[in-house]
């Protein structure tokens, strides 16, 4: 729930695919007549470029986006790459953090499946609630209408609000009580900023057990910065791209004085 610009955890959970549909349309039914905004960190869509370059192609020749650069790893940035990640890549890399990555190309890794397990679900959500579930393009509405999904980037999310803490997603014997001290960091920053708070303290232990809980509590916190409108959309020459291919809604990036003001 959303209260203001803070996230209110009343609920955290770790499903599999094969038991999240019923989950979820528990807090869609519970929540709609208040408005619901699922906020999923995965890609929604595929690069533009793929589609005519693939139907095209033949086994052996090149396969390269209209825009090819003689350089191949422009080249391959221009076929796997959407508007979305460039963009990305540029909020991240203007926040000065050489840890900084940009999201992982569904073009070329194996997030592609992530994507479509995650267009599956929605499909699968709107034939159980018979409701639509559109893609949210109008940032800072404050209320969503019925139920809205959107594409977020913890990463991304967690690097604007000055959150990250390198190794909090290792899974390394010897450095899982040292992952986990970093989960605990990241969520106690985020309640001490006043950007989340938690119904109980259950639901507090529960955001730390592994990293992909505390992953989709910092999507709610994507989620509020969209509903809130301080959040970074397409440009005008980026729109019509964002509709075929998605796009990740991440917070502009904190200058150090309202993080220093924020705390």
């Amino acid at each position: 729930m959303v209260s203001g610009n803070r996230v209110i955890i009343e609920e955290v959970c770790s499903k599999k695919y094969t038991a999240i549909d019923s989950k979820i349309a528990i807090w869609i039914r519970d929540h709609e007549a208040a408005g619901v905004l699922l906020a999923l960190d995965s890609p929604l869509g595929w690069p533009a470029a793929m589609g005519p370059v693939l139907s095209r192609h033949s086994a052996g020749e090149p396969a390269d986006s209209p825009r090819a650069s003689d350089n191949v790893g422009e080249a391959a940035n221009e076929l796997f790459r959407r508007a979305t990640d460039r963009k990305i890549k540029t909020i991240l890399k203007n926040a000065a953090d050489p840890t900084s990555r940009a999201p992982l190309e569904i073009g070329a890794d194996k997030i592609a499946r992530v994507a479509h397990a995650s267009l599956r679900l929605l499909d699968r959500l709107r034939e159980s609630s018979g409701r639509r579930i559109p893609l949210g393009r109008n940032p800072g509405t404050k209320q969503v209408r019925g139920v809205q999904a959107i594409e977020v980037y913890p990463a991304a999310t967690l690097r604007v609000h000055g959150l990250m803490k390198e190794g909090y997603k290792s899974r390394n014997k010897e450095k899982k009580e040292d992952a986990r001290e970093k989960r605990e960091s990241i969520r106690d920053q985020m309640m001490i900023k006043g950007h989340v708070k938690f119904a109980n303290n259950a639901e507090k232990e529960r955001a730390v057990k592994n990293d992909h809980v505390l992953d989709a509590v910092v999507c709610c916190l994507a989620a509020a910065d969209y509903l809130s409108g301080s959040v970074v959309g397409p440009s005008e020459d980026e729109k019509k791209l964002a509709t075929k291919e998605g796009w990740i809604w991440v917070a502009e990036k904190q200058s150090p004085q309202s993080q220093e003001s924020s705390r």
